[in-house]
């Protein structure tokens, strides 16, 4: 447990000291967020508070891309090969990257969330601490993913390149940028299996304060966090590159 807890620590101070990250991560949904809303103003009464969740999404998606460059990066400079050396047990490893980066996906969607707050129908202090849960759940299923995905690519450039083109569609076809009774039947039917639509799903209904009424998305959440825990762990455990 010390190792898991000294990793995590190490991966904190590490974001501390890289202020561009936490510009990086926000300036894209602030940016698009802005742009979509004053566009659709005209005629969608209420939508950017309808798309709020969606920054939200977005954000702990674009955050949690770090955790797989962070290991790369620890492999590269042969720190990783220390660790792994070490007696400290694989799931140390997995969780001293996956609970930091989880941790701070959802601290950067906080301000997200505040901005939800001065919009129209604004959601209530508890389903704010209901979708900071769920946008938890999100980051650590994304993050445990990523971080597999980490193991096998030996290059930040072309993790980046791939983890964007495979979570950019996930997330446009989730529901949460436009409704799914407008969009094509085929959107509809991958919005049924796709996990990043659940987790959407939600936060939405968390914000507005009807998740009891959706519970299946919220188990699928769940789900969805717990495979990309055993994946990171499984990933983790099997020999280094």
């Amino acid at each position: 447990m010390n190792a898991a807890v000294w990793l995590a620590r190490r991966e904190l101070l590490r974001f501390i000291r890289r202020p561009s990250q936490i510009g990086a991560t926000l300036a894209t949904p602030a940016i698009i967020w802005i742009f979509l809303a004053s566009g659709f103003s005209g005629s969608i009464d209420g939508y950017a508070g309808s798309l709020a969740p969606a920054m939200a999404i977005l954000v702990v998606l674009f955050s949690t891309i770090f955790a797989g460059m962070s290991l790369i990066e620890d492999r590269h400079s042969g720190f990783l090969r220390g660790v792994l050396v070490s007696p400290a047990p694989r799931w140390a490893i997995a969780f001293g990257k996956l609970a930091p980066a989880t941790l701070i996906a959802s601290l950067q969607a906080i301000p997200i969330l505040l901005a939800a707050l001065i919009l129209d129908n604004p959601p209530t202090i508890l389903g704010i601490v209901l979708g900071l849960i769920i946008l938890g759940f999100t980051a650590t299923a994304v993050g445990g993913f990523g971080l597999a995905a980490a193991w096998w690519i030996d290059s930040s450039r072309g993790y980046h390149g791939l983890i964007t083109a495979a979570i950019m569609p996930l997330w446009l076809l989730s529901g949460s940028v436009f409704p799914s009774s407008t969009a094509a039947g085929w959107i509809r039917a991958f919005e049924t299996i796709n996990p990043v639509a659940w987790c959407a799903s939600s936060l939405q209904a968390a914000l507005s304060g009807t998740l009891t009424g959706s519970l299946l998305p919220l188990a699928g959440t769940i789900a969805f966090a717990a495979a990309g825990c055993l994946i990171a762990t499984r990933t983790l455990g099997r020999t280094a590159r």
